[in-house]
């Protein structure tokens, strides 16, 4: 009989946002100093944004394939139609499948915070305008042109914000498996064959 292999891409995305968080600071908000060059406050900012844009996309990626591995493998739906609806919408499907209450999950505030998550990788992903306003700096209220998130991006893009971001994704997929019956296996590897053990996917029964 020959063994299965599965790809587990939620540990790709884990590693991603660990490996980028890693190199993002605390702080993108400064008080002048004149013995400091200006370029060095700019690029602690853009070196903030440059890893902290990476983080919150694979954030959200983590999220969205972790519901989508319950919906397929877990539930078992396969239609295109079922796979195209918004994340929330499938977590409800999902909740309907197992009987639960989909108000569990989604009047916790971890969902709320996902949400945000969200909307701050939409803003990146479906960015609209270049404009940020005048001056020499970057004031400490702007925020992304035109996008969802209203909060400035001085707060946003820190290694602390990235971080809160990331462990609330995990508490809220914790606790979709403990409402719907599931649970995280952190254990398995990014690519994991079905002979070795078996505990090789991500979201398991």
């Amino acid at each position: 009989m020959g063994y299965g292999l599965y790809l587990n891409f939620e540990k790709v995305s884990m590693e991603v946002i660990e490996n980028n968080i890693k190199e993002m600071t605390e702080n993108n908000l400064f008080t002048y100093d004149e013995d400091v060059p200006d370029e060095t406050y700019e690029k602690t900012f853009i070196k903030n944004l440059y890893h902290g844009s990476i983080a919150i996309i694979f954030i959200v990626n983590l999220f969205e394939t972790a519901i989508n591995t319950i919906l397929t493998k877990r539930i078992g739906y396969t239609e295109e139609e079922k796979l195209k609806m918004n994340t929330f919408s499938k977590i409800e499907l999902i909740c309907l499948s197992r009987k639960k209450d989909f108000a569990i999950i989604n009047g916790n505030n971890k969902t709320q915070i996902m949400k945000k998550a969200i909307k701050l990788r939409n803003d990146i992903t479906h960015y609209k305008t270049n404009i940020l306003g005048g001056g020499t700096f970057i004031t400490s209220t702007a925020a992304i042109p035109f996008g969802k998130t209203k909060e400035p991006m001085a707060e946003e893009f820190t290694k602390q914000k990235m971080q809160e971001y990331y462990e609330n994704t995990i508490k809220l997929l914790e606790l979709i498996c403990q409402t719907c019956g599931y649970r995280l296996n952190n254990n398995c590897r990014i690519i994991d064959c079905d002979g070795r053990d078996d505990e090789y996917e991500y979201i398991l029964e």
